[in-house]
């Protein structure tokens, strides 16, 4: 699984580097949410029948949490030095809306991610952590629910799968941005 996500990572930070070396890189964070759904699926099905939220919860922010402060407060350490104090105040904004996991909200509503401006926006790939975590507050308790009443669990997943998937297909024309940044439209990814 490291590998898997090591291999998902590496076309999306080639693309970052120069989009001309891959330019499909982005296609690198819908692998990673297929394995983070995965992963976060087998935790919870491990122990359905008497799963901890506050157990779950508090392992998540252990593992997330140290990497985005750290991410956080060197940004904004950096951002103090080199923009402008309008872009910083943009930068701020952007940190807030990542330690509370809304970030992909925050850029849906001031970010064109494909835009050549969104390399002033340092903390644009918060976008996807705040899907992912905005993906455990609902899982978790999707999934307990389903398998307490003994539903099998291949239906809840092929389900959210197809309903997730035909509403991306369905919004993708009218609102792309929509469809990129906000959790349901990635379900069916994080689903499989």
């Amino acid at each position: 699984v490291e590998g898997l996500r090591a291999f998902a990572v590496m076309p999306i930070l080639l693309f970052h580097l120069d989009p001309r070396w891959c330019p499909g890189g982005f296609v690198g964070v819908d692998i990673f949410f297929v394995i983070s759904g995965y992963l976060i699926t087998g935790v919870i099905l491990a122990d359905a029948t008497r799963f901890g939220f506050a157990r779950f919860y508090v392992r998540r922010l252990f593992r997330l949490l140290p990497a985005l402060l750290i991410t956080l407060i060197a940004t904004l350490i950096a951002g103090w030095y080199v923009l402008s104090p309008a872009d910083y105040v943009g930068l701020s904004y952007s940190a807030l809306s990542a330690t509370t996991a809304i970030s992909n909200v925050y850029f849906l509503a001031t970010v064109d991610y494909f835009n050549a401006s969104s390399v002033m926006h340092p903390l644009l790939h918060t976008w996807s952590l705040a899907v992912e975590e905005q993906f455990y507050l609902v899982w978790p308790a999707l999934v307990v629910l389903w398998v307490k009443r003994g539903w099998p669990t291949w239906l809840l997943l092929v389900g959210i799968s197809v309903v997730s998937f035909a509403a991306m297909l369905g919004l993708q024309p009218a609102e792309p941005e929509a469809v990129f940044y906000l959790m349901p439209f990635r379900m069916f990814e994080l689903s499989i």
